[in-house]
């Protein structure tokens, strides 16, 4: 009999034994799940956070007034209009934006027409908060109902060619692009300078 209770009685203390060593084992593999859990949820969230701030910087306003992500699609839309529409139906081999000022005079002031036309496109100019003289008013109802073309301007056929494929690239960009034009700033000296660092290189 005493053999018997002991015999149980190890049984019982082994049996305990195997419960523990149980227990503590899935106590560690508890506690390493949570903690991979915890590790993957840190990540994600640095993940989701990182991502954050990426949206946020290329949602970042630039001095042109639109984010940077829409300053290289226009660039890379002038490049790529310049190439279908100027460079390849002239059999253009190396083709080098023009360098005198007049060239890039007469584009930006296209571009700034066609966005003050875009821009008048949403405005009552008989129902205006401010009062405007009417002169002024006068050149903005002009300016609301007709788009400006190249043509109108004074200089080469070959300048007028190349901004002609700008112009229409502009158009394009504004197209796919929600773009503010009461916001968007185009500059003669940067215009020539962004131009000619982001395209064709």
């Amino acid at each position: 009999m005493c053999v018997k209770i002991k015999r149980f009685s190890s049984i019982i203390i082994i049996a305990v034994l195997v419960i523990a060593m149980v227990a503590a084992c899935g106590k560690k593999e508890e506690a390493a799940k949570t903690e991979k859990t915890e590790a993957s949820t840190e990540a994600e969230g640095n993940q989701r956070q990182a991502d954050e701030e990426d949206v946020a910087e290329s949602e970042e306003i630039t001095e042109c007034g639109v984010t940077e992500e829409q300053l290289q699609d226009w660039y890379h839309t002038i490049e790529s209009t310049m190439i279908t529409e100027y460079i390849e139906p002239n059999n253009i081999e190396d083709f080098q934006w023009p360098t005198d000022e007049l060239f890039w005079s007469d584009c930006t002031s296209l571009l700034t027409s066609y966005c003050i036309f875009v821009d008048l496109q949403s405005m009552d100019l008989n129902n205006l908060e401010v009062d405007l003289p009417d002169e002024e008013l006068a050149v903005y109802k002009e300016l609301q109902k007709k788009e400006p073309v190249v043509d109108d301007l004074y200089t080469s056929e070959e300048n007028k060619a190349v901004i002609q494929a700008v112009y229409n690239a502009t158009r394009k960009w504004a197209e796919k692009n929600e773009i503010d034009f009461g916001r968007f700033k185009i500059d003669q000296f940067s215009c020539q300078e962004n131009f000619s660092a982001n395209t064709f290189q």
